[in-house]
């Protein structure tokens, strides 16, 4: 866990925040959900914790309906690593393993 201005390092110890992240993550769909989550910090600005908890509510009214993201069984983050080079494109064989990965 990243260190915060609300929080220190050892009152987030003391709540077991950090197992908390890292059980939270494995819900997770894919290698960059779990990076995000394990990284999340407490906000301290009131507007900010308000829009959040704005998205939270309209994404459980569309997970009601939907399923948002889908599981990745292979991790994305070397596919999106290589697509970050100038010169590297993904292989046809990649493509389709993407493409069936997110049905």
């Amino acid at each position: 866990m990243q260190p915060s201005e609300v929080l220190t390092k050892a009152s987030a110890e003391a709540l077991e925040l950090p197992t908390f992240l890292r059980m939270l993550a494995q819900l997770a769909s894919s290698d960059l959900g779990r990076e995000r989550v394990v990284q999340l910090t407490p906000l301290s600005e009131q507007k900010e914790i308000e829009n959040r908890q704005a998205l939270v509510s309209e994404a459980e009214k569309a997970l009601e309906q939907i399923t948002l993201v889908p599981f990745f069984e292979e991790p994305l983050r070397p596919l999106i690593d290589r697509l970050a080079e100038s010169d590297s494109a993904l292989s046809g064989t990649e493509l389709v393993r993407l493409a069936g990965d997110s049905r």
